[in-house]
Protein backbone atom coordinates (compact mmCIF):
# COMPACT_ATOMS: atom_id res chain seq x y z
CA UNK A 1 0.00 0.00 0.00
CA UNK A 2 1.18 3.65 -0.61
CA UNK A 3 2.29 5.83 1.88
CA UNK A 4 -0.29 8.74 1.48
CA UNK A 5 2.21 12.36 3.21
CA UNK A 6 0.01 15.68 3.07
CA UNK A 7 2.19 18.65 2.68
CA UNK A 8 0.38 21.34 3.99
CA UNK A 9 0.56 25.26 3.63
CA UNK A 10 1.62 24.61 -0.03
CA UNK A 11 0.05 26.76 -2.61
CA UNK A 12 1.42 27.44 -6.38
CA UNK A 13 0.34 31.24 -6.12
CA UNK A 14 2.57 32.01 -3.82
CA UNK A 15 6.33 30.97 -5.40
CA UNK A 16 7.74 30.58 -1.80
CA UNK A 17 5.80 27.86 -1.22
CA UNK A 18 6.14 26.35 -4.19
CA UNK A 19 9.98 26.10 -3.70
CA UNK A 20 9.39 24.46 -0.63
CA UNK A 21 6.79 21.57 -1.99
CA UNK A 22 9.72 21.08 -4.74
CA UNK A 23 12.27 20.85 -2.35
CA UNK A 24 9.66 18.08 -0.02
CA UNK A 25 9.21 16.42 -3.46
CA UNK A 26 12.93 15.44 -4.41
CA UNK A 27 14.02 15.95 -0.83
CA UNK A 28 11.75 13.60 0.95
CA UNK A 29 8.94 12.00 -0.90
CA UNK A 30 11.20 10.95 -3.51
CA UNK A 31 13.49 9.25 -0.87
CA UNK A 32 10.74 7.09 0.27
CA UNK A 33 9.41 4.16 -1.58
CA UNK A 34 5.60 4.08 -2.62
CA UNK A 35 5.00 7.66 -1.01
CA UNK A 36 2.29 9.59 -2.60
CA UNK A 37 2.85 13.53 -1.72
CA UNK A 38 -1.08 15.13 -1.43
CA UNK A 39 -1.42 18.52 -1.41
CA UNK A 40 -4.92 20.24 -0.23
CA UNK A 41 -6.32 22.72 -2.68
CA UNK A 42 -6.80 26.15 -2.08
CA UNK A 43 -9.96 27.63 -2.63
CA UNK A 44 -11.29 28.36 -6.20
CA UNK A 45 -7.78 26.68 -7.07
CA UNK A 46 -7.45 24.88 -10.64
CA UNK A 47 -3.89 22.80 -10.92
CA UNK A 48 -2.56 22.12 -13.69
CA UNK A 49 -0.58 18.83 -14.40
CA UNK A 50 2.35 20.71 -15.34
CA UNK A 51 2.31 21.72 -11.80
CA UNK A 52 1.59 19.12 -10.23
CA UNK A 53 4.28 17.32 -11.73
CA UNK A 54 3.80 13.60 -10.03
CA UNK A 55 1.86 15.42 -6.56
CA UNK A 56 -1.80 14.75 -6.21
CA UNK A 57 -4.54 17.07 -5.17
CA UNK A 58 -5.93 16.60 -2.08
CA UNK A 59 -9.55 18.72 -1.60
CA UNK A 60 -8.93 20.82 1.67
CA UNK A 61 -11.59 19.62 4.22
CA UNK A 62 -12.33 22.98 5.95
CA UNK A 63 -14.00 23.94 2.80
CA UNK A 64 -16.78 21.46 2.65
CA UNK A 65 -19.61 22.48 5.27
CA UNK A 66 -20.88 19.18 6.01
CA UNK A 67 -17.22 18.15 6.74
CA UNK A 68 -16.50 20.94 8.71
CA UNK A 69 -19.33 20.83 11.36
CA UNK A 70 -17.89 17.12 11.88
CA UNK A 71 -14.34 18.06 12.50
CA UNK A 72 -15.99 21.30 15.04
CA UNK A 73 -17.97 18.65 16.64
CA UNK A 74 -14.93 16.40 17.06
CA UNK A 75 -12.37 18.93 17.82
CA UNK A 76 -14.95 21.04 20.44
CA UNK A 77 -15.07 18.13 22.37
CA UNK A 78 -19.32 17.61 21.62
CA UNK A 79 -18.63 14.22 20.08
CA UNK A 80 -15.75 13.48 21.43
CA UNK A 81 -17.23 9.76 21.58
CA UNK A 82 -16.80 9.39 18.52
CA UNK A 83 -13.09 8.15 17.47
CA UNK A 84 -11.13 10.56 15.50
CA UNK A 85 -10.31 7.66 13.13
CA UNK A 86 -14.02 6.98 12.79
CA UNK A 87 -14.88 11.06 12.09
CA UNK A 88 -12.25 10.78 9.44
CA UNK A 89 -14.07 8.19 7.62
CA UNK A 90 -17.60 10.20 8.44
CA UNK A 91 -15.57 12.95 6.60
CA UNK A 92 -14.85 10.90 3.68
CA UNK A 93 -17.94 9.72 3.71
CA UNK A 94 -20.21 13.36 3.73
CA UNK A 95 -17.39 15.34 1.23
CA UNK A 96 -16.36 12.29 -0.64
CA UNK A 97 -12.44 13.74 0.41
CA UNK A 98 -10.21 10.16 0.99
CA UNK A 99 -9.27 10.77 4.30
CA UNK A 100 -6.59 8.44 4.65
CA UNK A 101 -3.36 10.63 5.71
CA UNK A 102 -0.07 8.61 6.82
CA UNK A 103 1.70 11.38 7.57
CA UNK A 104 1.46 15.27 7.23
CA UNK A 105 4.23 17.40 6.64
CA UNK A 106 3.69 21.52 6.95
CA UNK A 107 5.75 23.77 5.11
CA UNK A 108 3.58 26.75 5.89
CA UNK A 109 6.71 29.55 6.11
CA UNK A 110 4.99 31.77 8.46
CA UNK A 111 1.34 30.91 10.42
CA UNK A 112 1.81 30.77 13.93
CA UNK A 113 2.05 33.95 15.94
CA UNK A 114 0.49 37.28 17.19
CA UNK A 115 0.02 38.66 13.76
CA UNK A 116 -2.41 35.52 12.69
CA UNK A 117 -4.47 35.53 15.84
CA UNK A 118 -7.53 37.32 15.92
CA UNK A 119 -10.60 37.24 18.39
CA UNK A 120 -14.14 36.96 17.28
CA UNK A 121 -17.17 38.85 17.99
CA UNK A 122 -18.36 36.20 20.08
CA UNK A 123 -14.73 35.48 22.23
CA UNK A 124 -14.12 32.60 19.66
CA UNK A 125 -10.45 32.65 18.36
CA UNK A 126 -9.52 32.25 14.91
CA UNK A 127 -6.15 31.21 13.67
CA UNK A 128 -4.12 29.61 11.21
CA UNK A 129 -4.32 26.21 12.39
CA UNK A 130 -6.58 24.13 10.13
CA UNK A 131 -9.23 22.66 11.43
CA UNK A 132 -8.89 19.49 9.36
CA UNK A 133 -4.97 19.31 11.05
CA UNK A 134 -6.09 19.46 14.11
CA UNK A 135 -8.50 16.84 13.61
CA UNK A 136 -5.46 14.30 11.82
CA UNK A 137 -3.46 15.56 15.21
CA UNK A 138 -6.21 13.78 17.20
CA UNK A 139 -6.81 10.45 14.99
CA UNK A 140 -2.35 10.38 15.86
CA UNK A 141 -1.35 10.85 12.16
CA UNK A 142 2.22 11.73 12.64
CA UNK A 143 3.63 15.52 11.91
CA UNK A 144 6.52 17.15 11.24
CA UNK A 145 6.95 20.71 10.85
CA UNK A 146 9.82 22.08 8.35
CA UNK A 147 11.57 25.24 9.42
CA UNK A 148 9.54 27.81 9.73
CA UNK A 149 9.26 31.64 11.29
CA UNK A 150 6.85 31.44 14.99
CA UNK A 151 5.76 33.61 17.34
CA UNK A 152 5.56 36.03 18.80
CA UNK A 153 2.75 34.70 21.39
CA UNK A 154 2.07 37.75 23.39
CA UNK A 155 -1.64 36.78 22.89
CA UNK A 156 -2.86 33.89 24.77
CA UNK A 157 -4.92 32.76 21.66
CA UNK A 158 -1.48 32.44 19.53
CA UNK A 159 -0.02 30.73 22.33
CA UNK A 160 -2.63 28.58 23.30
CA UNK A 161 -2.72 27.16 19.37
CA UNK A 162 1.28 27.24 19.13
CA UNK A 163 1.39 25.05 22.12
CA UNK A 164 -1.42 22.78 21.16
CA UNK A 165 0.38 22.14 17.43
CA UNK A 166 3.54 21.72 19.56
CA UNK A 167 2.41 18.83 21.48
CA UNK A 168 1.09 16.95 18.27
CA UNK A 169 3.95 16.91 16.43
CA UNK A 170 6.82 14.71 16.53
CA UNK A 171 9.60 17.24 15.32
CA UNK A 172 8.92 21.33 14.55
CA UNK A 173 12.10 23.47 13.85
CA UNK A 174 12.34 27.30 13.50
CA UNK A 175 14.64 28.86 11.16
CA UNK A 176 15.73 31.49 13.07
CA UNK A 177 16.93 32.18 16.57
CA UNK A 178 13.94 34.78 17.68
CA UNK A 179 11.38 32.09 16.47
CA UNK A 180 13.24 29.43 18.60
CA UNK A 181 12.74 31.60 21.96
CA UNK A 182 9.90 32.29 21.31
CA UNK A 183 9.25 28.36 21.08
CA UNK A 184 11.22 27.63 24.37
CA UNK A 185 8.29 30.03 26.45
CA UNK A 186 5.62 27.49 25.42
CA UNK A 187 5.46 24.55 28.34
CA UNK A 188 5.33 21.91 25.93
CA UNK A 189 8.96 22.40 23.81
CA UNK A 190 11.96 20.28 24.70
CA UNK A 191 15.34 20.08 23.26
CA UNK A 192 14.56 16.41 21.81
CA UNK A 193 11.14 17.81 19.58
CA UNK A 194 12.03 21.57 18.75
CA UNK A 195 15.22 22.37 16.92
CA UNK A 196 16.94 25.26 14.91
CA UNK A 197 17.53 24.78 11.21
CA UNK A 198 17.45 27.06 7.88
CA UNK A 199 14.98 26.95 5.35
CA UNK A 200 14.45 23.73 2.80
CA UNK A 201 14.26 26.69 0.00
CA UNK A 202 18.31 26.68 0.41
CA UNK A 203 18.09 23.08 -0.77
CA UNK A 204 15.82 24.29 -4.06
CA UNK A 205 16.96 24.50 -7.54
CA UNK A 206 15.97 26.66 -10.00
CA UNK A 207 16.27 26.54 -13.73
CA UNK A 208 19.41 26.97 -15.89
CA UNK A 209 20.89 29.87 -16.28
CA UNK A 210 19.81 30.29 -20.05
CA UNK A 211 16.43 29.75 -18.82
CA UNK A 212 16.34 33.28 -16.68
CA UNK A 213 18.46 34.91 -19.86
CA UNK A 214 15.63 34.68 -22.19
CA UNK A 215 12.78 35.60 -20.01
CA UNK A 216 14.48 38.66 -18.88
CA UNK A 217 15.38 39.47 -22.82
CA UNK A 218 11.53 38.55 -24.08
CA UNK A 219 9.93 41.11 -21.36
CA UNK A 220 12.38 43.77 -23.16
CA UNK A 221 15.93 43.80 -20.86
CA UNK A 222 18.48 43.67 -23.61
CA UNK A 223 21.28 40.64 -22.62
CA UNK A 224 24.74 42.48 -20.83
CA UNK A 225 24.35 45.92 -21.83
CA UNK A 226 23.70 47.60 -18.41
CA UNK A 227 23.69 46.48 -14.88
CA UNK A 228 20.47 44.78 -13.62
CA UNK A 229 18.37 45.95 -10.34
CA UNK A 230 15.60 43.49 -9.60
CA UNK A 231 12.62 44.95 -7.08
CA UNK A 232 10.23 42.20 -5.72
CA UNK A 233 7.21 43.82 -3.73
CA UNK A 234 5.07 42.26 -1.58
CA UNK A 235 1.55 42.39 -0.77
CA UNK A 236 1.71 42.18 2.96
CA UNK A 237 3.96 44.96 3.19
CA UNK A 238 1.44 47.16 0.99
CA UNK A 239 -1.45 46.05 3.71
CA UNK A 240 0.54 47.34 6.56
CA UNK A 241 1.91 50.45 5.14
CA UNK A 242 -0.51 53.81 5.00
CA UNK A 243 -1.52 55.16 1.26
CA UNK A 244 -3.51 53.50 -1.70
CA UNK A 245 -1.74 53.07 -5.01
CA UNK A 246 1.08 55.17 -5.84
CA UNK A 247 0.44 57.04 -2.90
CA UNK A 248 1.08 54.53 -0.83
CA UNK A 249 4.46 55.25 1.83
CA UNK A 250 6.01 51.80 1.16
CA UNK A 251 5.25 51.80 -2.81
CA UNK A 252 6.29 55.67 -3.29
CA UNK A 253 9.56 54.16 -1.93
CA UNK A 254 9.66 51.59 -4.34
CA UNK A 255 9.42 54.12 -7.08
CA UNK A 256 12.20 56.29 -5.80
CA UNK A 257 14.73 53.43 -6.06
CA UNK A 258 13.84 52.81 -9.45
CA UNK A 259 13.95 56.11 -10.57
CA UNK A 260 17.25 56.38 -8.64
CA UNK A 261 18.52 53.18 -10.50
CA UNK A 262 16.96 53.33 -13.85
CA UNK A 263 17.76 56.93 -14.02
CA UNK A 264 20.10 58.54 -12.14
CA UNK A 265 22.82 55.61 -12.56
CA UNK A 266 21.50 53.99 -16.04
CA UNK A 267 20.98 50.60 -14.86
CA UNK A 268 18.23 48.40 -16.43
CA UNK A 269 15.38 47.66 -13.48
CA UNK A 270 13.26 44.43 -13.72
CA UNK A 271 10.10 44.37 -11.43
CA UNK A 272 9.05 41.10 -10.68
CA UNK A 273 6.14 39.26 -8.32
CA UNK A 274 6.68 36.68 -5.99
CA UNK A 275 2.98 35.65 -5.68
CA UNK A 276 0.34 34.89 -8.39
CA UNK A 277 -2.23 34.16 -8.31
CA UNK A 278 -4.92 32.62 -10.51
CA UNK A 279 -7.76 35.11 -10.13
CA UNK A 280 -5.68 38.25 -9.02
CA UNK A 281 -8.82 40.61 -10.06
CA UNK A 282 -10.43 38.86 -6.48
CA UNK A 283 -7.40 39.51 -4.48
CA UNK A 284 -4.68 41.56 -5.95
CA UNK A 285 -1.60 40.13 -5.87
CA UNK A 286 2.47 41.18 -6.11
CA UNK A 287 2.00 41.92 -10.17
CA UNK A 288 -0.97 44.77 -9.62
CA UNK A 289 2.67 46.49 -7.09
CA UNK A 290 4.84 45.51 -10.31
CA UNK A 291 2.20 47.82 -12.69
CA UNK A 292 1.80 50.52 -10.18
CA UNK A 293 5.70 51.01 -10.09
CA UNK A 294 6.00 50.66 -13.35
CA UNK A 295 2.97 53.08 -14.52
CA UNK A 296 4.68 56.07 -12.54
CA UNK A 297 7.99 55.32 -14.41
CA UNK A 298 6.67 55.05 -17.99
CA UNK A 299 8.85 57.30 -19.30
CA UNK A 300 11.68 55.50 -18.37
CA UNK A 301 13.52 53.11 -21.04
CA UNK A 302 14.88 51.37 -18.42
CA UNK A 303 12.52 49.56 -16.49
CA UNK A 304 10.58 46.40 -17.33
CA UNK A 305 7.94 44.28 -15.53
CA UNK A 306 7.69 40.89 -15.30
CA UNK A 307 3.66 40.09 -15.15
CA UNK A 308 3.90 36.42 -16.68
CA UNK A 309 2.45 33.19 -14.33
CA UNK A 310 5.95 32.41 -13.72
CA UNK A 311 6.82 29.45 -12.01
CA UNK A 312 9.06 29.36 -8.68
CA UNK A 313 12.35 27.86 -11.08
CA UNK A 314 12.35 30.34 -13.55
CA UNK A 315 11.50 33.36 -10.86
CA UNK A 316 15.35 32.10 -9.20
CA UNK A 317 16.72 31.77 -12.54
CA UNK A 318 15.82 35.42 -13.51
CA UNK A 319 17.24 36.51 -9.84
CA UNK A 320 20.60 34.99 -11.07
CA UNK A 321 20.76 37.25 -13.72
CA UNK A 322 20.57 40.23 -11.14
CA UNK A 323 23.42 42.68 -9.83
CA UNK A 324 21.46 43.62 -6.78
CA UNK A 325 17.80 42.45 -5.35
CA UNK A 326 16.18 44.82 -3.23
CA UNK A 327 12.89 42.39 -2.03
CA UNK A 328 10.04 42.00 0.85
CA UNK A 329 9.19 38.38 -0.50
CA UNK A 330 11.36 35.98 2.07
CA UNK A 331 11.95 33.25 -1.00
CA UNK A 332 12.86 35.41 -3.54
CA UNK A 333 15.88 36.68 -0.46
CA UNK A 334 16.64 33.10 -0.10
CA UNK A 335 16.80 32.85 -3.55
CA UNK A 336 19.27 35.43 -3.97
CA UNK A 337 21.26 34.27 -1.43
CA UNK A 338 21.99 30.80 -2.72
CA UNK A 339 22.73 32.28 -5.61
CA UNK A 340 25.46 34.88 -4.23
CA UNK A 341 23.27 37.13 -5.14
CA UNK A 342 23.59 40.70 -3.32
CA UNK A 343 20.44 41.81 -1.41
CA UNK A 344 18.77 44.51 0.38
CA UNK A 345 15.41 43.75 2.03
CA UNK A 346 12.42 45.93 3.40
CA UNK A 347 10.95 43.77 5.92
CA UNK A 348 7.69 43.08 7.86
CA UNK A 349 8.55 40.44 10.12
CA UNK A 350 11.38 39.29 12.26
CA UNK A 351 12.10 36.49 9.40
CA UNK A 352 13.44 39.22 7.57
CA UNK A 353 15.65 40.36 10.04
CA UNK A 354 16.97 36.84 11.53
CA UNK A 355 17.68 35.91 7.70
CA UNK A 356 19.74 38.46 7.01
CA UNK A 357 21.87 39.01 10.49
CA UNK A 358 22.34 35.44 9.64
CA UNK A 359 24.56 36.27 6.66
CA UNK A 360 25.87 39.27 8.11
CA UNK A 361 24.03 42.10 6.30
CA UNK A 362 21.61 42.61 9.08
CA UNK A 363 22.91 46.55 7.46
CA UNK A 364 20.88 46.44 4.95
CA UNK A 365 17.52 45.52 6.40
CA UNK A 366 15.14 48.26 7.16
CA UNK A 367 11.40 47.90 8.71
CA UNK A 368 8.19 48.72 6.62
CA UNK A 369 6.70 51.11 9.42
CA UNK A 370 9.87 53.24 9.57
CA UNK A 371 10.29 54.22 6.22
CA UNK A 372 11.04 58.07 5.80
CA UNK A 373 11.66 60.17 2.40
CA UNK A 374 14.95 59.08 0.77
CA UNK A 375 15.50 56.06 3.53
CA UNK A 376 15.40 53.16 1.07
CA UNK A 377 17.40 54.87 -1.73
CA UNK A 378 20.42 55.54 0.52
CA UNK A 379 20.54 51.98 2.00
CA UNK A 380 20.55 50.55 -1.64
CA UNK A 381 23.00 52.96 -3.12
CA UNK A 382 25.06 51.68 -0.50
CA UNK A 383 24.55 48.14 -1.08
CA UNK A 384 25.26 48.86 -4.76
CA UNK A 385 28.69 50.49 -3.65
CA UNK A 386 29.41 47.31 -1.88
CA UNK A 387 28.29 44.83 -4.05
CA UNK A 388 31.15 42.80 -3.69
CA UNK A 389 31.36 42.61 -0.36
CA UNK A 390 28.23 41.39 0.24
CA UNK A 391 28.84 38.84 -1.98
CA UNK A 392 31.59 37.64 -0.27
CA UNK A 393 29.33 37.67 2.96
CA UNK A 394 27.39 35.37 1.40
CA UNK A 395 29.76 32.81 -0.17
CA UNK A 396 30.98 32.78 3.74
CA UNK A 397 27.42 32.35 5.19
CA UNK A 398 25.41 30.81 3.05
CA UNK A 399 26.85 27.16 2.81
CA UNK A 400 26.06 26.59 5.84
CA UNK A 401 22.11 27.42 5.13
CA UNK A 402 22.64 24.75 2.62
CA UNK A 403 24.49 21.93 4.14
CA UNK A 404 21.47 22.63 7.44
CA UNK A 405 18.80 22.56 4.41
CA UNK A 406 19.84 19.14 3.53
CA UNK A 407 20.15 17.75 7.09
CA UNK A 408 16.70 18.77 7.96
CA UNK A 409 14.94 16.99 4.62
CA UNK A 410 17.28 13.78 5.67
CA UNK A 411 15.96 14.18 9.29
CA UNK A 412 12.58 14.34 8.30
CA UNK A 413 13.32 11.53 5.83
CA UNK A 414 14.73 9.29 8.68
CA UNK A 415 11.45 10.11 10.95
CA UNK A 416 9.10 9.32 8.08
CA UNK A 417 10.60 6.04 7.41
CA UNK A 418 10.44 4.97 11.17
CA UNK A 419 6.87 5.76 11.58
CA UNK A 420 5.40 4.17 8.29
CA UNK A 421 7.39 0.79 8.57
Amino acid sequence: MSQRILIRGATFENKGAEAMIRSVQSGIIAAIPDAVGLLDLTRGAEWSPAQLRGLEPRAGLRYHGRGRQIIATVVGGVGRIISPRAALRCVEAVTGVDARIDFLVDITGYGVGDVWTRTGAKGLVVSSLMDDVKLLAMADVPSIYLPQAWGPFRKWQSRRSADQLLRSAMRLYARDRESLEWLKTLPSCTPEKVSLASDIAFSFEGAPREVGRELLESIGIPSDEAPLVGIVPNMRVYERTPGEGRENTYVDQLISVARHFAGELGCQVVVMPHEIKQRPAEVPDDRYLCGVITEALSSSGNLCAALNDYSAEQLKAMIGEIDLLISSRFHSIVAAMSLRVPVVSIAWAHKYRELMKSVGLREYVLEHNGLDDGMVVDMCDQAWNRRQSITESLEKHVPAHELSAVRVLNEAVALMKECLE
